[in-house]
C-alpha cells in the first residue's frame, strides 16, 4: 500500500496569484463559484510527499510536474481529461466530480 499520500488540490487554494479569471466573465460570480469548486471531490487528487511542491503555482507548473513525477492512474487520468479540455478549468473540475462520484457508488452501492 502506498504511504506518505496527501490530498491536494489541483486548482490551488489561493488560485487568485495563477490562476486568472477568463475574459467576458462576470468576476464575483464567476470567483464565488471557483472558490466553491476547490474542496469538491472533482478538484481533489493523491499526491505523494514530493508533488506537494506543486502547491499553489500555475497549472502548467502542476501539469509537467504531474507528467513526469506521478505514477497514480488517478492523476493521469487529470492530464489526460485536461489536456480534452485545454486546461484545468471548472468544467473538468465538474466532470471529474461525477466520474468520481460514480466510482464510488458503484464500488460501495447504498444498501436498500
Amino acid at each position: 500500500m502506498a504511504r506518505n499520500l496527501t490530498v491536494e488540490h489541483v486548482l490551488p487554494q489561493t488560485w487568485e496569484t495563477h490562476w486568472t479569471l477568463p475574459d467576458g466573465v462576470e468576476p464575483l460570480l464567476f470567483q464565488l463559484d471557483r472558490d466553491r469548486l476547490l474542496h469538491t471531490l472533482g478538484n481533489l487528487t493523491l499526491a505523494t510527499s514530493s508533488l506537494t511542491s506543486m502547491s499553489n503555482h500555475a497549472w502548467e507548473h502542476k501539469r509537467k510536474h504531474l507528467t513526469e513525477n506521478s505514477v497514480l492512474h488517478l492523476n493521469k487520468r487529470i492530464l489526460m481529461q485536461a489536456e480534452e479540455a485545454g486546461r484545468w478549468n471548472e468544467v473538468a473540475i465538474r466532470e471529474r466530480g461525477l466520474a468520481l462520484s460514480e466510482c464510488a457508488r458503484k464500488i460501495w452501492p447504498r444498501s436498500a
